[in-house]
């Protein structure tokens, strides 16, 4: 059973739940994702439900973590985003910045120099075929909505 536990800082209540933490600033401000060393805006947050009560902010960390319901990645949902430039490769699977979601545009998957050898490797990425092989990698990683964001942009 996943546990949700909070801490007061200086500048609001922390909770955290399976490695996600949210950050609820006093004062009724929205709340902030603290994702390493930065605080991200969560665009609409109202989405996730209200904040007011600390059994409120339990949900909506609940619901935050959880909240991509599982999804059925496509080639027409996503783009696959290649660049190789002699000893430095990326690919990256993106949900397609033309469906209607709030999470267009945002980034499933990132594979670096070395993790892209690795998935071609072990048969995770085919060469031949990058968006079809990283959607299938996302689907059987269960790979739902991110809750991260994208070049520091808010979620």
């Amino acid at each position: 059973m996943e546990r949700t536990t909070f801490r007061e800082q200086a500048n609001g209540l922390a909770y955290t739940r399976a490695g996600v933490t949210v950050l609820f600033p006093y004062g009724g401000l929205n709340p902030k994702l603290i994702y390493g060393d930065s605080l991200v805006s969560i665009i609409e947050p109202e989405r996730f439900g209200t904040w007011n009560t600390r059994k409120e902010r339990l949900a909506f960390v609940r619901r935050f973590r959880n909240g991509g319901e599982a999804m059925n990645w496509t080639t027409n949902n996503t783009e696959c985003s290649t660049w190789f430039e002699r000893d430095r490769a990326h690919v990256s699977l993106i949900v397609s910045p033309e469906i209607d979601s709030p999470c267009a545009g945002y980034e499933l998957l990132s594979f670096w120099d070395d993790e892209v050898a690795d998935m071609v490797r072990d048969g995770f990425l085919n060469p031949r075929d990058w968006h079809g092989s990283a959607v299938e990698y996302a689907n059987q990683m269960n790979v739902s909505y991110p809750h991260f964001p994208f070049n520091g942009e808010t979620l």
